[in-house]
């Protein structure tokens, strides 16, 4: 397993420049001074500190995703769904009325519309 490293400036700005100023993962924006690199396929899953591997992340996404593959971290997200509706009559509610919706067609990440 590769060990967690940490990256320079240069390559840092690379990363960030990736994305365009957004969130990998959830597409906010996100500043050169206030986004984490994370591993697109975790270390700890096999995967490498090469560029093609790093993408720019806000903390709460990568927080989240941890070492989660990420179809695993699609998975989790979509499992959190099914949990808040059902423990949570206000999201009904919310939902039923048309003002909040979970798509349908899956989720797909910012990096993988932007094709980054």
């Amino acid at each position: 397993m590769a060990k967690r490293k940490t990256f320079n400036n240069h390559k840092r700005q690379r990363i960030f420049n990736k994305t365009h100023g957004h969130c990998g993962y959830c597409g906010c924006k996100i500043t050169p001074d206030n986004f984490q690199v994370d591993h697109i396929t975790p270390l700890a899953k096999g995967g490498s500190n090469y560029e093609f591997n790093l993408i720019a992340s806000c903390s709460l996404c990568n927080k989240y995703k941890g070492a989660l593959s990420v179809v695993e971290f699609k998975k989790r997200i979509l499992e959190q769904v099914e949990v808040i509706r059902k423990s949570n009559g206000k999201f009904r509610l919310l939902e039923h009325m048309g003002i909040v919706w979970v798509r349908e067609d899956g989720i797909s990440f910012f990096f993988e519309r932007q094709k980054c």
